[in-house]
């Protein structure tokens, strides 16, 4: 997700200027983008097999990663926010 934020450079930035990396600016509009990365696939894979291994034919059980992910902290330890600014 990209935001952008209209700012004048005489102004103190507030709370945005924990979310930027370079604080030197003289630019009116600064861009963050959000992303939501997962922090190690293999073991994202691995871990869903274990808790619902496939089906004897070989395909994928019924339950969706969707559901694996909405299991108590299961999105929280498989993905994490990474935020970048740009102008």
């Amino acid at each position: 997700m990209d935001l952008w934020f209209s700012v004048d450079p005489a102004t103190e930035y507030g709370r945005i200027a924990n979310l930027i990396t370079i604080t030197s600016i003289a630019h009116s509009e600064i861009g963050i983008r959000i992303s939501l990365s997962s922090k190690d696939k293999e073991k994202l894979r691995s871990d869903y097999l274990e808790l619902f291994p496939e089906n004897e034919d070989g395909t994928l059980n019924s339950k969706t990663l969707f559901h694996f992910l909405t299991l108590s902290g299961n999105l929280k330890k498989y993905f994490e926010l990474k935020y970048a600014s740009f102008f």
